[in-house]
């Protein structure tokens, strides 16, 4: 699923900035790690659209220390 999850990478940040408009530049003062994260999170949810049980699947699959990462954002 990491592949398929990087193989839409441009995908996402083209639908992100044109449909969604969302502001990521808050992303810049956190490090590689955590942004990672942030960007494998939104892409998940081309595969499950809410926070359930098999997207968090997803999301380990490609970031194994998910919850570390998560955390370190949530401070």
């Amino acid at each position: 699923k990491r592949e398929e999850i990087e193989a839409l990478a441009d995908e996402y940040e083209t639908i992100n900035a044109l449909e969604k408009g969302i502001d990521n530049s808050e992303l810049i003062k956190y490090e590689i790690p955590q942004i990672d994260y942030v960007i494998i999170h939104e892409m998940a949810h081309f595969y499950e659209g809410n926070h359930g049980k098999d997207f968090w699947k997803i999301v380990e699959s490609a970031c194994p220390n998910y919850k570390a990462l998560r955390g370190k954002l949530k401070k």
